[in-house]
C-alpha cells in the first residue's frame, strides 16, 4: 500500500501547478478553488478546506481522501509568519501522516523534495489549510 500510494503521490504532484517555479509562494492561487480544472481527459474537483485545532473531521477526510488514491495538498506555517505547501500522501499511523514538499535553500537555486510528518506541525496547534482534489468520476 505505502509503496502505490507514494506512487500515485508523484504522479499527482506532477501538476503544471506544482512544477512551475512562477508559482511558488501563491499558495492555492492557481487552482479553481471550488472548480474544476482539465488535465487531458480527467476532470479534477478542488475543494479548499480550514481545519483548526481540534481539527475536527481532519483525521477521518485524510483517509478518506487516502482510500480513494487522493493525497491532499496542505499549507501548513513551519516558521512564524510563514506558509508552505505540503503533499499529504500516505498514512504513518491513524493520527499522523508523510508529507513531501520542494524547497530551495535559497532563491534561483535549484530545488529539491524532501518528507516531513504532518504530526510534529500539529503539536503547535496551528491552522491546516487543506486542497483536496479528485477527479470528477471518484467525487462522490
Amino acid at each position: 500500500m505505502y509503496e502505490r500510494t507514494r506512487f500515485q503521490a508523484s504522479r499527482w504532484s506532477g501538476y503544471p501547478e506544482q512544477s512551475n517555479p512562477l508559482n511558488d509562494k501563491k499558495g492555492f492561487g492557481p487552482y479553481p478553488i471550488g472548480g474544476i480544472k482539465v488535465y487531458g481527459r480527467k476532470r479534477v474537483w478542488f475543494d479548499k478546506i480550514h481545519f483548526d485545532f481540534p481539527y475536527t473531521g481532519m483525521h477521518e477526510r485524510f483517509r478518506d481522501e487516502l482510500s480513494r488514491g487522493n493525497p491532499v495538498v496542505v499549507s501548513l506555517s513551519p516558521a512564524p509568519g510563514t506558509w508552505h505547501g505540503y503533499l499529504l500522501y500516505a498514512a504513518k499511523d491513524p493520527d499522523d501522516y508523510l508529507l513531501i514538499t520542494k524547497t530551495s535553500p535559497e532563491p534561483g537555486k535549484p530545488s529539491f523534495t524532501h518528507e516531513d510528518e504532518l504530526g510534529k506541525f500539529l503539536m503547535t496547534k496551528q491552522t491546516v489549510d487543506c486542497l483536496f482534489m479528485s477527479r470528477m468520476k471518484d467525487r462522490r
